[in-house]
């Protein structure tokens, strides 16, 4: 429903200044307050990227919720139940995308995104 701001998210992100990404998110944000919202919740992983821009535009008429920790503790719950929980050490990861693209536009969009485990840049 927010194509434009996904976009913006995977495309010119770090292109963007805090401004122009507040002048693109505004009239998204502008259908919570017409709507009397009291909460936001930021259910898609693009808008996390966006969450200060956002807690800024919202100038407390809304809360917006970071839903990242409640979505990382329900799958530690289940990979705990399930026996699958890596507690320490080294893992790895594989991840796969709907859209297929014959570039490395997904490998390049990862490496901006990613931290390493100490929270570094990686």
């Amino acid at each position: 429903a927010a194509g434009d701001i996904v976009s913006l998210v995977e495309k010119d992100f770090f292109s963007t200044s805090p401004k122009e990404r507040d002048r693109l998110i505004a009239p998204a944000l502008d259908t919570f307050r017409r709507e009397n919202a009291d909460y936001v919740v930021l259910g898609c992983t693009h808008f996390t990227f966006l969450e200060e821009n956002i807690r800024t535009l919202a100038r407390g008429d809304f809360m917006p919720v970071d839903s990242r920790e409640g979505v990382a503790s329900q799958a530690a719950r289940v990979l705990g139940e399930k026996g699958l929980l890596r507690e320490e050490g080294e893992g790895s990861a594989r991840f796969y995308t709907t859209r297929a693209r014959e570039d490395d536009y997904y490998r390049e969009i990862g490496k901006r995104y990613a931290l390493d485990y100490r929270g570094e840049p990686a």
